[in-house]
Protein backbone atom coordinates (compact mmCIF):
# COMPACT_ATOMS: atom_id res chain seq x y z
CA UNK A 1 0.00 0.00 0.00
CA UNK A 2 1.84 3.19 -1.17
CA UNK A 3 1.25 6.47 0.66
CA UNK A 4 -1.37 8.08 -2.21
CA UNK A 5 -3.54 5.40 -1.29
CA UNK A 6 -3.50 5.45 1.84
CA UNK A 7 -4.27 9.53 2.53
CA UNK A 8 -7.11 8.40 -0.16
CA UNK A 9 -8.63 5.69 2.86
CA UNK A 10 -8.00 8.69 5.42
CA UNK A 11 -9.98 10.64 3.56
CA UNK A 12 -12.34 8.77 3.08
CA UNK A 13 -12.71 8.05 6.75
CA UNK A 14 -13.13 11.77 7.14
CA UNK A 15 -15.59 12.49 4.98
CA UNK A 16 -17.62 9.69 6.71
CA UNK A 17 -16.74 11.20 10.41
CA UNK A 18 -18.04 14.63 9.65
CA UNK A 19 -21.82 13.28 9.68
CA UNK A 20 -21.36 12.12 13.19
CA UNK A 21 -21.83 14.25 16.09
CA UNK A 22 -20.93 13.91 19.71
CA UNK A 23 -23.67 11.85 20.74
CA UNK A 24 -22.79 9.56 18.16
CA UNK A 25 -19.21 9.28 19.26
CA UNK A 26 -20.09 8.59 22.77
CA UNK A 27 -22.47 5.58 22.19
CA UNK A 28 -19.90 4.32 19.34
CA UNK A 29 -17.23 4.42 21.54
CA UNK A 30 -18.40 3.07 24.74
CA UNK A 31 -20.31 0.08 22.45
CA UNK A 32 -16.37 -0.73 21.88
CA UNK A 33 -15.14 -0.49 24.86
CA UNK A 34 -17.46 -3.05 25.67
CA UNK A 35 -16.69 -5.23 23.50
CA UNK A 36 -13.36 -4.87 24.44
CA UNK A 37 -13.60 -5.64 27.74
CA UNK A 38 -15.76 -8.60 26.90
CA UNK A 39 -12.44 -9.91 24.67
CA UNK A 40 -10.50 -9.83 27.67
CA UNK A 41 -12.34 -10.86 30.02
CA UNK A 42 -12.76 -14.15 27.87
CA UNK A 43 -8.75 -14.26 27.50
CA UNK A 44 -8.68 -14.11 31.65
CA UNK A 45 -10.88 -16.42 31.56
CA UNK A 46 -9.69 -19.29 29.04
CA UNK A 47 -8.98 -21.64 31.75
CA UNK A 48 -12.60 -21.54 32.84
CA UNK A 49 -13.74 -23.16 29.96
CA UNK A 50 -17.82 -22.79 30.62
CA UNK A 51 -17.38 -19.00 32.14
CA UNK A 52 -15.08 -18.18 28.86
CA UNK A 53 -17.57 -19.62 26.46
CA UNK A 54 -20.64 -17.49 28.21
CA UNK A 55 -18.56 -14.59 27.65
CA UNK A 56 -17.63 -15.16 24.06
CA UNK A 57 -21.02 -16.13 23.17
CA UNK A 58 -22.54 -13.10 25.00
CA UNK A 59 -19.67 -10.29 23.25
CA UNK A 60 -20.39 -12.25 19.60
CA UNK A 61 -24.15 -11.23 20.31
CA UNK A 62 -23.86 -7.63 21.43
CA UNK A 63 -21.58 -7.37 17.93
CA UNK A 64 -24.14 -8.61 15.70
CA UNK A 65 -26.65 -6.35 17.66
CA UNK A 66 -24.78 -3.29 17.85
CA UNK A 67 -25.98 -1.58 15.29
CA UNK A 68 -29.66 -2.11 15.84
CA UNK A 69 -29.23 -1.15 19.45
CA UNK A 70 -27.39 2.47 18.22
CA UNK A 71 -30.19 2.58 15.62
CA UNK A 72 -32.49 2.32 18.83
CA UNK A 73 -31.02 4.52 20.79
CA UNK A 74 -30.40 7.31 18.19
CA UNK A 75 -34.15 7.12 17.09
CA UNK A 76 -36.47 6.58 20.11
CA UNK A 77 -34.38 8.55 23.00
CA UNK A 78 -31.33 10.90 22.08
CA UNK A 79 -32.61 11.81 18.35
CA UNK A 80 -36.49 11.56 18.87
CA UNK A 81 -38.48 13.20 16.86
CA UNK A 82 -42.43 14.01 16.57
CA UNK A 83 -43.98 14.32 13.59
CA UNK A 84 -47.89 15.91 13.34
CA UNK A 85 -49.28 16.09 9.63
CA UNK A 86 -52.40 18.33 8.75
CA UNK A 87 -52.39 17.80 5.03
CA UNK A 88 -50.25 15.05 3.58
CA UNK A 89 -51.86 14.40 -0.04
CA UNK A 90 -52.64 15.54 -3.87
CA UNK A 91 -54.32 19.00 -3.69
CA UNK A 92 -58.37 19.14 -5.02
CA UNK A 93 -57.70 21.25 -8.09
CA UNK A 94 -54.31 20.71 -9.12
CA UNK A 95 -51.40 18.04 -9.87
CA UNK A 96 -49.21 18.96 -7.11
CA UNK A 97 -49.07 17.37 -3.42
CA UNK A 98 -48.85 19.37 -0.80
CA UNK A 99 -47.18 18.51 2.68
CA UNK A 100 -47.79 20.56 6.17
CA UNK A 101 -47.88 19.61 9.80
CA UNK A 102 -44.99 20.29 12.52
CA UNK A 103 -41.86 18.93 14.07
CA UNK A 104 -41.25 18.44 16.99
CA UNK A 105 -38.11 17.61 19.21
CA UNK A 106 -38.44 15.46 21.83
CA UNK A 107 -34.65 14.07 22.32
CA UNK A 108 -32.37 15.21 24.95
CA UNK A 109 -29.97 17.33 22.65
CA UNK A 110 -30.53 20.74 20.45
CA UNK A 111 -30.77 19.74 16.58
CA UNK A 112 -29.05 21.46 14.15
CA UNK A 113 -31.38 21.06 11.41
CA UNK A 114 -34.04 18.84 10.21
CA UNK A 115 -34.59 16.88 6.73
CA UNK A 116 -38.33 16.06 5.74
CA UNK A 117 -38.65 13.33 3.20
CA UNK A 118 -41.50 12.57 1.36
CA UNK A 119 -41.87 9.15 -0.57
CA UNK A 120 -44.67 8.80 -3.16
CA UNK A 121 -46.03 4.97 -3.54
CA UNK A 122 -48.73 4.86 -5.99
CA UNK A 123 -52.01 3.95 -4.65
CA UNK A 124 -53.71 0.38 -5.00
CA UNK A 125 -51.02 -1.89 -5.33
CA UNK A 126 -50.24 -4.83 -3.38
CA UNK A 127 -48.43 -5.41 0.22
CA UNK A 128 -45.42 -6.56 -1.54
CA UNK A 129 -44.79 -4.18 -4.05
CA UNK A 130 -45.87 -1.62 -1.18
CA UNK A 131 -42.72 -2.92 0.79
CA UNK A 132 -40.73 -2.52 -2.08
CA UNK A 133 -41.58 0.75 -2.95
CA UNK A 134 -41.26 1.97 1.12
CA UNK A 135 -37.22 0.40 0.25
CA UNK A 136 -36.77 2.34 -2.75
CA UNK A 137 -39.35 4.72 -3.90
CA UNK A 138 -40.64 5.86 -7.24
CA UNK A 139 -39.91 9.60 -6.16
CA UNK A 140 -38.29 10.73 -3.07
CA UNK A 141 -38.62 14.42 -2.04
CA UNK A 142 -35.89 16.09 0.49
CA UNK A 143 -36.51 19.30 2.24
CA UNK A 144 -33.74 20.59 4.16
CA UNK A 145 -34.41 23.18 7.03
CA UNK A 146 -30.73 24.24 8.48
CA UNK A 147 -32.47 26.33 11.67
CA UNK A 148 -31.45 25.10 15.05
CA UNK A 149 -34.30 23.07 17.18
CA UNK A 150 -33.55 22.85 21.02
CA UNK A 151 -35.58 20.84 22.84
CA UNK A 152 -39.35 20.45 22.94
CA UNK A 153 -39.16 23.44 20.29
CA UNK A 154 -41.72 23.11 17.17
CA UNK A 155 -40.81 23.64 14.03
CA UNK A 156 -43.72 24.18 11.49
CA UNK A 157 -43.65 23.43 7.51
CA UNK A 158 -45.26 23.32 4.30
CA UNK A 159 -43.87 22.21 1.20
CA UNK A 160 -45.47 21.97 -2.19
CA UNK A 161 -44.31 19.28 -4.64
CA UNK A 162 -45.32 18.43 -8.24
CA UNK A 163 -46.57 15.53 -9.08
CA UNK A 164 -43.48 13.34 -10.78
CA UNK A 165 -46.67 11.89 -13.39
CA UNK A 166 -49.60 13.20 -13.12
CA UNK A 167 -51.46 9.86 -14.91
CA UNK A 168 -51.12 8.25 -11.19
CA UNK A 169 -52.43 8.33 -7.99
CA UNK A 170 -49.83 8.86 -5.22
CA UNK A 171 -49.86 8.39 -1.38
CA UNK A 172 -47.35 10.06 0.47
CA UNK A 173 -45.10 8.86 3.21
CA UNK A 174 -43.87 11.53 4.66
CA UNK A 175 -41.43 11.29 7.83
CA UNK A 176 -38.88 13.70 9.49
CA UNK A 177 -35.34 13.20 11.21
CA UNK A 178 -33.01 15.92 12.43
CA UNK A 179 -29.49 15.89 13.05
Amino acid sequence: MDIVSLKATIASFMDFAEYFSLPDYLILTSGFLVLLLLLLLFVALRSYFIVAFVVFLVGLILFFLSPLVYQVLMTNVIRKVEITLKFNQKMYYDDSYFVEGSLVNKGIIKFRGCVISVNFVPKGIKKLQALRYEIKPIYKHLQVYENPLNVDEKLDFKILIPSPNPEVLYSLNTRGSCY
